[in-house]
């Protein structure tokens, strides 16, 4: 899986950039024409899933939609935001936790899968009602010693950049495994292994531990 932060370092001046060229708007975007926020950080991805990243950060800085879309917005401010803003280990470790290079490589496993592999990833998590209790309780003791360390932000950030709904050929059941995992990869420090390997389980079938330290 791809860890390194490579293009996504840049990417948010990319984006400015390109909003300075094409112009700035809010709230829908016409096909051709000017961009908001996220449909400039859309727009100027080069690795899959790095804009599903950068998004979770402009969330946790209070800068993504909501900011955009605000009553007296100007389009100096969002340039200047965007081409000010540079992803670093520090951002990341920050948005998403020590692991966050196992989050990175989930979300661009999943931002650049195929259709076979999304397939059988779906069917992959779709075994796991058989293990509902299980997988409840790990659930529950993830959220659990995630919020008694302060870290319950670092499993929902990672959770909701891996959930790329973007991706066309991926249904839910895909989608939510490959979120589970970086939720799960996101706490993995802190919670029980045996809870951890639950919430894998679907994406370990199809891609592999997406830590170095998992075992088959």
């Amino acid at each position: 899986m791809n860890q390194n932060i490579g293009d996504l370092r840049d990417l948010a001046k990319e984006a400015g950039r390109h909003m300075k060229r094409v112009g700035w708007t809010q709230g829908a975007e016409k096909k051709r024409g000017k961009v908001s926020i996220i449909g400039a950080i859309n727009h100027c991805e080069t690795v899959p899933g790095d804009a599903q990243i950068l998004h979770q950060v402009l969330h946790h800085r209070g800068r993504a939609e909501d900011w955009n879309d605000q009553a007296g917005r100007t389009e100096e401010q969002v340039v200047g935001f965007l081409k000010r803003t540079v992803i670093d280990t520090d951002t990341l470790t920050e948005v998403f936790g020590p692991q966050y290079r196992q989050v990175l490589g989930i979300v661009r496993t999943i931002s650049a899968a195929d259709e076979p592999d999304l397939y059988e990833l779906s069917k992959a998590n779709g075994k796991i009602p058989s293990r509902l209790a299980a997988y409840d309780a790990a659930w529950d003791a993830a959220h659990s010693a995630a919020r008694d360390a302060g870290r319950d932000q670092h499993a929902d950030y990672a959770w909701n950049a891996a959930y790329n709904d973007r991706l066309p050929d991926a249904d839910d059941s895909a989608l939510f495994a490959a979120a589970d995992a970086a939720a799960a990869v996101a706490v993995r420090d802190i919670i029980p292994t045996e809870h951890y390997r639950t919430l894998t389980h679907a994406w370990r079938a199809i891609f592999g531990g997406p830590h170095p330290s998992d075992k088959a």
